[in-house]
Protein backbone atom coordinates (compact mmCIF):
# COMPACT_ATOMS: atom_id res chain seq x y z
CA UNK A 1 0.00 0.00 0.00
CA UNK A 2 1.10 3.21 -1.22
CA UNK A 3 1.55 6.40 1.26
CA UNK A 4 -0.38 8.65 0.71
CA UNK A 5 -1.88 12.27 1.32
CA UNK A 6 -5.30 12.65 -0.30
CA UNK A 7 -8.30 11.18 1.44
CA UNK A 8 -11.15 11.01 -1.11
CA UNK A 9 -13.47 9.90 1.57
CA UNK A 10 -13.21 12.73 3.98
CA UNK A 11 -16.00 15.62 3.31
CA UNK A 12 -14.22 18.71 1.41
CA UNK A 13 -14.56 22.11 2.51
CA UNK A 14 -16.68 24.49 0.33
CA UNK A 15 -13.73 27.02 -1.08
CA UNK A 16 -17.04 29.05 -2.62
CA UNK A 17 -17.62 30.13 0.92
CA UNK A 18 -14.48 32.39 0.56
CA UNK A 19 -15.72 33.92 -2.95
CA UNK A 20 -19.03 34.65 -1.62
CA UNK A 21 -18.06 36.65 1.46
CA UNK A 22 -15.54 38.03 -0.53
CA UNK A 23 -18.23 39.29 -2.66
CA UNK A 24 -20.37 40.33 0.05
CA UNK A 25 -17.75 42.73 1.64
CA UNK A 26 -16.87 44.12 -2.06
CA UNK A 27 -21.18 44.58 -2.23
CA UNK A 28 -21.27 46.19 1.01
CA UNK A 29 -17.80 48.49 0.75
CA UNK A 30 -19.71 49.91 -2.40
CA UNK A 31 -23.16 50.30 -1.28
CA UNK A 32 -21.70 52.35 1.66
CA UNK A 33 -19.88 54.46 -0.49
CA UNK A 34 -22.35 55.29 -2.69
CA UNK A 35 -24.10 58.38 -2.63
CA UNK A 36 -26.75 57.64 -5.40
CA UNK A 37 -30.07 56.17 -3.55
CA UNK A 38 -30.78 54.63 -6.62
CA UNK A 39 -27.27 52.66 -7.04
CA UNK A 40 -27.44 52.19 -3.35
CA UNK A 41 -30.82 50.40 -4.15
CA UNK A 42 -29.22 48.71 -7.06
CA UNK A 43 -26.30 47.45 -5.04
CA UNK A 44 -28.38 45.97 -2.59
CA UNK A 45 -30.36 43.69 -4.91
CA UNK A 46 -26.87 42.20 -5.59
CA UNK A 47 -26.28 42.12 -1.99
CA UNK A 48 -29.11 40.55 -1.47
CA UNK A 49 -28.46 38.07 -4.34
CA UNK A 50 -25.24 37.22 -2.69
CA UNK A 51 -26.42 36.66 1.12
CA UNK A 52 -29.00 34.42 -0.44
CA UNK A 53 -26.34 32.47 -2.85
CA UNK A 54 -24.22 31.96 0.89
CA UNK A 55 -27.64 30.44 2.79
CA UNK A 56 -27.77 27.80 -0.34
CA UNK A 57 -24.25 26.67 0.10
CA UNK A 58 -23.19 23.52 2.01
CA UNK A 59 -20.35 23.48 4.52
CA UNK A 60 -18.84 20.76 3.09
CA UNK A 61 -18.80 18.65 -0.36
CA UNK A 62 -19.07 14.67 -0.03
CA UNK A 63 -17.19 13.78 -3.14
CA UNK A 64 -17.50 9.88 -2.35
CA UNK A 65 -21.11 8.08 -1.17
CA UNK A 66 -22.05 4.49 0.23
CA UNK A 67 -24.01 3.03 -1.81
CA UNK A 68 -23.73 1.88 -5.56
CA UNK A 69 -25.15 3.38 -8.81
CA UNK A 70 -27.98 1.97 -10.32
CA UNK A 71 -25.59 0.67 -13.70
CA UNK A 72 -28.35 0.04 -16.21
CA UNK A 73 -27.76 2.75 -18.40
CA UNK A 74 -24.02 2.04 -18.75
CA UNK A 75 -24.55 -1.24 -20.55
CA UNK A 76 -25.26 -1.91 -24.39
CA UNK A 77 -28.36 -4.50 -24.94
CA UNK A 78 -27.87 -7.30 -26.57
CA UNK A 79 -30.57 -7.09 -28.74
CA UNK A 80 -29.51 -4.12 -30.09
CA UNK A 81 -26.34 -5.73 -31.74
CA UNK A 82 -26.78 -7.52 -35.34
CA UNK A 83 -26.82 -11.25 -35.98
CA UNK A 84 -23.40 -10.01 -37.00
CA UNK A 85 -22.51 -10.03 -33.42
CA UNK A 86 -20.42 -12.70 -31.28
CA UNK A 87 -22.52 -15.33 -28.40
CA UNK A 88 -22.47 -13.03 -25.64
CA UNK A 89 -21.61 -14.45 -22.35
CA UNK A 90 -24.09 -13.64 -19.45
CA UNK A 91 -21.25 -11.59 -17.86
CA UNK A 92 -19.99 -7.86 -17.46
CA UNK A 93 -16.33 -7.21 -17.24
CA UNK A 94 -16.62 -6.05 -13.70
CA UNK A 95 -18.53 -8.89 -12.34
CA UNK A 96 -15.19 -11.31 -11.19
CA UNK A 97 -11.67 -10.18 -9.74
CA UNK A 98 -9.40 -12.03 -11.74
CA UNK A 99 -6.47 -12.23 -14.53
CA UNK A 100 -7.65 -13.15 -18.37
CA UNK A 101 -7.44 -13.43 -21.73
CA UNK A 102 -9.31 -14.35 -24.70
CA UNK A 103 -12.41 -12.44 -23.10
CA UNK A 104 -13.80 -9.59 -24.90
CA UNK A 105 -16.18 -6.61 -24.93
CA UNK A 106 -17.32 -3.70 -26.85
CA UNK A 107 -16.61 -0.03 -25.15
CA UNK A 108 -18.15 3.29 -26.62
CA UNK A 109 -19.97 6.36 -25.22
CA UNK A 110 -19.56 5.44 -21.76
CA UNK A 111 -21.32 2.07 -22.40
CA UNK A 112 -20.10 -1.30 -22.33
CA UNK A 113 -21.45 -4.77 -23.97
CA UNK A 114 -21.59 -8.04 -22.01
CA UNK A 115 -18.08 -10.04 -22.37
CA UNK A 116 -17.72 -12.50 -25.51
CA UNK A 117 -14.15 -15.35 -25.28
CA UNK A 118 -12.28 -16.69 -28.32
CA UNK A 119 -11.84 -13.93 -30.97
CA UNK A 120 -12.28 -10.41 -31.10
CA UNK A 121 -14.82 -8.77 -33.69
CA UNK A 122 -13.70 -5.58 -35.44
CA UNK A 123 -16.50 -3.29 -34.40
CA UNK A 124 -16.39 -2.27 -38.23
CA UNK A 125 -18.31 -5.30 -38.90
CA UNK A 126 -20.52 -5.62 -35.73
CA UNK A 127 -22.56 -2.34 -35.23
CA UNK A 128 -24.41 -1.12 -32.46
CA UNK A 129 -27.63 1.03 -31.87
CA UNK A 130 -25.82 2.07 -28.91
CA UNK A 131 -22.41 2.64 -30.59
CA UNK A 132 -20.69 6.07 -30.54
CA UNK A 133 -18.44 8.17 -32.72
CA UNK A 134 -15.38 6.23 -31.38
CA UNK A 135 -16.15 2.20 -30.93
CA UNK A 136 -13.04 0.30 -29.30
CA UNK A 137 -13.21 -3.66 -28.74
CA UNK A 138 -11.18 -4.38 -25.61
CA UNK A 139 -9.49 -7.38 -24.03
CA UNK A 140 -10.19 -7.85 -20.31
CA UNK A 141 -6.72 -8.64 -18.37
CA UNK A 142 -7.27 -7.83 -14.76
CA UNK A 143 -9.45 -6.56 -12.23
CA UNK A 144 -8.57 -5.65 -8.71
CA UNK A 145 -9.75 -7.40 -5.81
CA UNK A 146 -11.93 -4.82 -4.14
CA UNK A 147 -15.54 -5.10 -4.50
CA UNK A 148 -17.32 -1.80 -5.21
CA UNK A 149 -19.03 -0.38 -2.11
CA UNK A 150 -18.82 3.70 -3.02
CA UNK A 151 -19.52 5.92 -5.68
CA UNK A 152 -17.62 9.25 -6.83
CA UNK A 153 -19.93 12.15 -7.65
CA UNK A 154 -16.85 14.34 -9.41
CA UNK A 155 -14.23 13.30 -11.72
CA UNK A 156 -11.96 15.32 -9.50
CA UNK A 157 -11.65 12.25 -6.95
CA UNK A 158 -10.06 10.40 -9.83
CA UNK A 159 -8.00 13.28 -11.38
CA UNK A 160 -6.44 13.85 -7.51
CA UNK A 161 -5.66 10.14 -6.99
CA UNK A 162 -4.03 9.83 -10.25
CA UNK A 163 -2.18 13.13 -9.61
CA UNK A 164 -0.80 11.39 -6.12
CA UNK A 165 0.08 7.73 -7.53
CA UNK A 166 2.26 9.37 -10.77
CA UNK A 167 4.24 11.38 -8.62
CA UNK A 168 5.10 8.04 -6.39
CA UNK A 169 6.42 6.09 -9.25
CA UNK A 170 9.85 4.70 -8.22
CA UNK A 171 10.72 3.39 -11.83
CA UNK A 172 10.11 4.87 -15.33
CA UNK A 173 7.79 2.52 -17.70
CA UNK A 174 9.16 1.86 -20.97
CA UNK A 175 6.19 2.99 -23.54
CA UNK A 176 5.10 0.34 -25.75
CA UNK A 177 3.11 -0.03 -28.95
CA UNK A 178 -0.46 -1.27 -27.05
CA UNK A 179 -2.81 0.28 -25.45
CA UNK A 180 -4.08 -0.02 -21.97
CA UNK A 181 -7.58 1.55 -20.27
CA UNK A 182 -8.05 1.87 -16.96
CA UNK A 183 -12.13 1.92 -16.38
CA UNK A 184 -13.98 2.08 -13.24
CA UNK A 185 -16.69 -0.02 -12.29
CA UNK A 186 -20.34 1.86 -13.17
CA UNK A 187 -21.50 0.66 -9.58
CA UNK A 188 -19.61 3.02 -8.67
CA UNK A 189 -19.62 6.10 -10.17
CA UNK A 190 -22.77 9.00 -10.58
CA UNK A 191 -24.25 8.56 -13.88
CA UNK A 192 -22.80 10.86 -16.60
CA UNK A 193 -19.05 11.41 -15.07
CA UNK A 194 -16.35 9.27 -16.94
CA UNK A 195 -15.61 5.67 -16.63
CA UNK A 196 -12.55 5.91 -18.40
CA UNK A 197 -10.16 6.47 -15.45
CA UNK A 198 -6.94 7.05 -18.30
CA UNK A 199 -4.86 5.26 -20.90
CA UNK A 200 -1.30 4.18 -21.22
CA UNK A 201 1.41 1.94 -23.83
CA UNK A 202 2.34 0.12 -20.37
CA UNK A 203 0.40 -3.05 -18.96
CA UNK A 204 2.42 -2.90 -16.00
CA UNK A 205 1.92 0.14 -15.05
CA UNK A 206 -1.66 -0.24 -16.25
CA UNK A 207 -1.91 -2.92 -13.02
CA UNK A 208 0.06 -0.56 -10.62
CA UNK A 209 -2.60 2.58 -11.23
CA UNK A 210 -5.25 0.04 -10.68
CA UNK A 211 -4.42 -1.24 -7.85
CA UNK A 212 -3.07 2.13 -6.22
CA UNK A 213 -6.55 3.33 -6.82
CA UNK A 214 -7.88 0.61 -4.53
CA UNK A 215 -5.82 2.54 -2.23
CA UNK A 216 -8.34 5.07 -2.07
CA UNK A 217 -11.51 3.66 -2.96
CA UNK A 218 -13.09 0.76 -2.02
CA UNK A 219 -13.97 0.68 -5.98
CA UNK A 220 -12.95 -2.50 -7.96
CA UNK A 221 -11.12 -0.75 -11.27
CA UNK A 222 -10.15 -3.10 -14.55
CA UNK A 223 -7.18 -3.04 -17.27
CA UNK A 224 -8.26 -4.06 -20.73
CA UNK A 225 -6.09 -3.67 -23.94
CA UNK A 226 -7.42 -2.00 -26.74
CA UNK A 227 -7.43 -4.80 -30.05
CA UNK A 228 -9.72 -2.15 -32.16
CA UNK A 229 -10.84 0.92 -32.54
CA UNK A 230 -13.40 2.43 -34.74
CA UNK A 231 -14.48 5.89 -35.86
CA UNK A 232 -17.59 5.81 -37.39
CA UNK A 233 -17.63 9.73 -38.32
Amino acid sequence: MMDKKYDPLQPRLNSEIEEILWLIKKNCDELIKEKNFLSRRGQARILIAHLEELVEQPEYFIDVEEGLIDDSRYWMKEGNFTNNSPLFLKEKPFDFAETTENLYFFYSNNKFSLLYKNVPFDPYYCPCLDYGFIVYTLEKLYTTQQETQVHINDNEVITNCLDEIKSSYSQQYLQTDNRYFILIDPLGVNYGLSLTVTTTNNYEEAIFIANSLTDYLPIRFLVAKQIYVFDTH
